[in-house]
């Protein structure tokens, strides 16, 4: 399944690759981009550590 992101970012930051500008906020001077992200590699799919330690390997 493919996930989104949503992000807000200054008007001169809106050009970003592989984002679509769905909005604006803040009086037009910031944009909101849509941007899809792959299941391989969203920060949510990662395993986090039990015990709150680094999840990087030793």
């Amino acid at each position: 399944a493919d996930n989104f992101t949503l992000t807000i970012v200054p008007n001169d930051q809106a050009d970003q690759p592989d984002s679509q500008v769905v909005g604006h906020c803040a009086n037009d001077t910031h944009k909101i981009l849509y941007t899809r992200t792959s299941s391989g590699n969203a920060p949510a799919n990662t395993s986090p550590a039990q015990d709150g330690s680094s999840a990087e390997p030793q």
